[in-house]
Parts: structure tokens; C-alpha cells; sequence
């Protein structure tokens, strides 16, 4: 701090003149000077009227003849009890208390936020046929979307049994002869088959590094003792609250965790350990925080596999599915982070200032997206054999298990969706067709009927969201123009807006695909690449904050 000589304090005594400007919104206050303590501090008040969050000071120093002698600029950070903290920002100090938050004050914001969840969640979470193939038979399945979803959640080893008998220079390296490779290799499989009976989705954790491990072997764990460090520094960084760590350090995590996601569960565990022996883990909104952080930390390549496969074996009968695949996940992954920690704000009832840096991280994802597309067809291509190797071998869930799990995903549900509407009846039923799908699938398991009418009208992929996103905002536009108030109308949106995945769902379990699939047709071929391009650019459209059915209803007149 450039120090003032003690002439000048003297004259300013009586003729300092403070002109302040406040970065809360486009308000603006003046205060003056009530005390100066020293040649170094100078006790400024701010105005109780003031909004919690950060705010400046721009102190216009004069000298005894009215001369400038400058400038000075002195951050603050007003919290949500009163109380300031000079020279920061509370971007900068992520332990201050922010200003509350309530979502029902912003219903366009939740309800939109809700949408978009509710379409992710559908597309992830749908339940799926058990798959006809095992690890060696050939691919000839024409159930597109069975194989995207074991690819998601096991990486397809269906898919790669071409490559069993495979070799290119890759699998030749002579770092495969270590016995600590083949011993790894062993455990991870191990591992995965045996959390797969009862964690799918903790087994798809564990097999997320395989391509690492088919590439540079046993150096691929090194990721994980980053992520517990990283863990470490999250938790320092907020003083062991419940809050997200600062962008740098939360950035760095997910860009991590994009490559592998057991780096990231390792840094969600780490840091979540802090904050729980911290203390800070005793009141509802703590605990929701801390579990929508941590499912931040390890999610990005869970949540860019959901719609379409991070792996595919390229040939020329499959260059248009690549690319396919590279514009829709990199742009589904990074909108769907971006989303996720915009919705941190709610689960806190918080105005945390990592939702500023959303957009960036986004940026981010999608570019660590890119590079693990790229990584994991270097892997296909030229480390076959080797890739089939560290592909785990997985079991079916146990029935029991697969229940728990179902009622787990349900309690989760309906405690991060109570942050967004409240407890009401309306909850209650909403939760309940969220859910439905799942128990269905497990109790009509091989017993469901199947119509093959079916395939030709259900949507699946990224045209389920788009699908999702534009009846649920025909919904929502509904409920609104019926419910005033904002609280009844977000409640009752909530309700409508499960309506779709449900039918989705529910017609996802009885259906059945055709003999021969339409795209191997020419015509069809043609209607499949059109067809796609339509759908991305409604997708680019979502991404961009587009309401599809507020400017349908536009084109129409309505």
C-alpha cells in the first residue's frame, strides 16, 4: 500500500474529499471518511443499504491546495450478515458468507435450470434393455442405443472384440513385460467386475482409465494422487466449509477428472473428508452443497458418455458417427457442467461467486473433452490389443442391489429437488414418475412385452433432449399462464415436466429394434446425416439459452 507522507495526512484531516463508487448492480453510493487511524488506515463505513457481495472503494485523495495527489481502490466483501471484510473481494474469500439466494424469487432461472436437468437426467439415467452381446462375440447388434449405453458405462467391450486378435505397434512396446503392468491390469479388472454387481456407476469409475492404461500402463495411476492433492487444496481453500472451492482449483479438478474420472472421485472424497472433519456437514443446505460439488468434481466424462460413446472403432463405414460423436459430446459435456454449477446457487440458497466463472469452466471441459476423444481413439487405433486387455469384464448387478441403488437415486432426487420447489405434494408425485421407469425395469425384467412400432417413434439421444426441453417448455408455458404465483407455479412445472421422461422411459423398456436398421439403407443413410444436422442445430441453439418453444410459438403467431 503506497504510503502517505505526514504533511499530507495533515492537510487531509481537513480537506480530503471521498468520492466512492460500489459494484453492486448499477447503484452507486457516496460515503465519507469518519476516522483515519494512521498513516496506513483509513476507517471507512459502508452504507447498511448496501447489497451483500463485493464492492469497491475509488478514494480520491487531494492535497492541501486541491491538487490530486491520486487515486486509491479498496476492495470489500459485505457478507449476508452485515458484516465487511476490506481488501478482498468475496471472490476471494470464498469462506465469507454470501447473500442468500431463494429460487423461487427467480422462477424463469429455476425453472429453467430444472428443465434442463430433468432432460440430462432422463438421457442418463434411462433404463436400457440388458445388452444381447458379450466380451468376444462379434458386434452385430443393431441396438444403437444399447451399445451407446454399455459404452457408457463400461466403455463396450463388445465393441472391441475385433480388436481381441489386433495388434499394431502399440501393443508391442516392451513396457507390457513388467509384471506390475499384467498384476494392475488384473486388479482392475477384478475390481469392476465385482463393484459392477452392486455399483454400476462407482464400477464405471474404476474402468474410466482404461485407454491411459492401454497407452503408458501403470504410469496412468499417477493421475490419482494428483486428485486426492487437488482434494486437499479445495479444502484449504474454502477454510473447510461447505462451498466450492475457487475457480482455479475447481477448474483444474474437472479438467482432471474429464481424462479420469476415478482422479476426480479421489479429489471429491479427499476434499469432502475435509469439510465433514471440518464440522461443516450439520444443516441441509451443507450437505446438498457438498454433494453437488463433489458430483461436479468427478463427472464430466460420466456426463459426456451419456448420449452417444467416447469410444468407437473407426472404419469408413463410421466417419460421419465419429464426428458425430465429437461435436455432440464436446457440446452436451461442457453445457451440462456450465448448467451444473449455475445450480449450485440453488442447492446452497447462496450466491456463490464460482457461478461467475461458469461459462470458463465450461470452455475448459470442452476443450479436456476434445482431448480425450482424441486420446481414446489413439487408443483404438493404434493400442488395440492392449485396449481390449484393460477393458473390464463386467457381471450383472444383483437385483437386490439394483433396488438399493434405485431408492438411493430417489432419496437424492428428492432432497436436491426440495432445494428448487420446497416440500409439498407436488414433490411427491413428480419424484415419483421420475422414479417409476426404474421400477418397472426391475420388476418386468425379461418379462416386459416388446413392439418393434415402437422404435420408429421413441426418441432417444440427443433427440430426447431436444424433445424433452421443447414439451417441457410447452408445460411450463402452460403453467404458467394457469398459476400466479410463483412458488405454485414452479411446483406444478416440476410435476408436468417429469410427464415426458416418464412416457420416454416407459416406452424405452417395450420396445424393440427392427431386424434390419434403417440407416444401413441408402435413403436412410441420406435422412439420418440431414436429420442430424437439424438436431445439432437445435442442440446449439439450447446450449446458447434459446427457449425452443417460445420462438416456436413465435414462427407460428402465437
Amino acid at each position: 500500500m503506497r504510503k502517505i507522507f505526514a504533511q499530507t495526512l495533515l492537510a487531509l484531516i481537513f480537506s480530503i474529499h471521498i468520492s466512492s463508487s460500489m459494484a453492486f448492480a448499477t447503484e452507486e453510493k457516496v460515503t465519507e471518511i469518519e476516522a483515519l487511524a494512521d498513516s496506513q488506515i483509513l476507517d471507512l463505513n459502508v452504507d447498511p443499504s448496501t447489497d451483500e457481495g463485493s464492492g469497491q472503494y475509488v478514494v480520491e485523495v487531494l492535497n492541501a491546495d486541491g491538487t490530486s495527489a491520486g487515486t486509491k481502490v479498496i476492495d470489500f466483501c459485505k457478507d449476508r450478515l452485515g458484516g465487511v471484510t476490506w481488501d478482498t473481494s468475496c471472490e476471494a474469500a470464498p469462506n465469507l458468507a454470501y447473500s442468500t439466494y431463494d429460487p423461487i424469487r427467480n422462477p424463469e432461472k429455476t425453472n429453467k435450470e430444472m428443465l434442463v436437468a430433468l432432460a440430462m437426467l432422463s438421457v442418463i439415467g434411462a433404463t436400457k434393455s440388458k445388452n444381447k452381446e458379450e466380451k468376444g462375440e462379434q458386434d452385430s447388434s443393431n441396438n444403437e442405443d444399447s451399445k451407446q449405453k454399455e459404452e457408457l458405462e463400461f466403455f463396450g467391450a463388445a465393441a472391441l472384440s475385433a480388436s481381441a486378435n489386433a495388434e499394431h505397434w502399440g501393443d508391442r512396446l516392451r513396457i507390457w513385460d513388467f509384471k506390475f503392468t499384467h498384476w494392475l491390469d488384473k486388479k482392475f479388472d477384478s475390481t469392476v467386475k465385482f463393484l459392477s454387481e452392486h455399483s454400476p456407476l462407482l464400477a464405471r469409475k474404476f474402468a474410466d482409465g482404461s485407454y491411459l492404461r492401454a497407452m503408458i500402463g501403470q504410469f496412468a495411476i499417477l493421475l490419482y494422487p494428483v486428485g486426492i492433492y487437488l482434494g486437499y487444496l479445495a479444502h484449504n481453500d474454502v477454510n473447510g466449509q461447505a462451498l466450492p472451492p475457487s475457480f482455479k482449483i475447481f477448474a483444474a479438478i474437472i479438467f482432471l477428472a474429464t481424462f479420469d474420472s476415478l482422479a476426480g472421485f479421489l479429489a471429491a472424497i479427499s476434499f469432502a473428508f475435509g469439510i465433514i472433519t471440518s464440522g461443516h456437514f450439520a444443516t441441509r443446505s451443507e450437505t446438498l452443497t457438498l454433494i453437488g460439488v463433489c458430483v461436479i468434481m468427478f463427472s464430466p466424462a460420466l456426463i459426456a458418455a451419456s448420449v452417444r460413446p467416447l469410444r468407437r472403432r473407426l472404419n469408413s463405414s463410421n466417419v460421419w458417427e465419429r464426428i458425430s460423436d465429437y461435436g455432440l459430446i464436446i457440446l452436451l459435456g461442457s453445457w451440462t457442467i456450465r448448467n451444473a454449477i449455475n445450480s449450485l446457487t440453488t442447492l446452497a440458497h447462496m450466491n456463490l461467486p464460482i457461478t461467475k466463472y461458469a461459462n470458463e469452466i465450461g470452455y475448459l471441459a470442452a476443450s479436456a473433452i476434445f482431448a480425450r476423444l482424441v486420446l481414446e481413439d489413439l487408443a483404438s487405433n493404434f493400442f488395440p490389443k492392449r485396449l481390449y486387455i484393460t477393458t473390464p469384464e463386467v457381471a450383472p448387478q444383483k437385483r437386490f442391489s439394483n433396488f438399493v441403488s434405485k431408492l438411493f437415486k430417489l432419496y437424492i432426487f428428492v432432497n436436491i429437488t426440495s432445494q428448487f420447489i420446497g416440500w409439498n405434494s407436488k414433490l411427491l408425485i413428480g419424484s415419483f414418475c421420475f422414479i417409476l421407469p426404474d421400477l418397472l425395469a426391475i420388476l418386468l425384467a425379461g418379462r416386459a412385452p416388446r413392439f418393434k412400432a415402437l422404435h420408429w417413434i421413441v426418441p432417444h439421444g440427443t433427440l430426447k433432449i431436444v424433445a424433452m426441453v421443447f414439451i417441457g417448455g410447452l408445460f411450463s408455458s402452460l403453467m404458467n399462464s394457469i398459476f400466479g404465483n410463483s412458488a405454485t407455479f414452479l411446483a406444478w412445472s416440476f410435476v408436468v415436466m417429469t410427464i415426458p421422461g416418464l412416457v420416454f422411459n416407459f416406452l424405452g423398456l417395450i420396445k424393440d429394434e427392427p431386424e434390419k436398421d434403417w440407416k444401413e439403407r441408402p435413403l436412410g443413410r441420406w435422412v439420418y446425416k440431414i436429420g442430424g444436422v437439424g438436431v445439432f442445430f437445435l442442440l446449439i441453439l439450447l446450449v446458447k439459452g434459446v427457449d425452443l418453444f417460445a420462438e416456436f410459438k413465435t414462427i407460428i403467431g402465437m
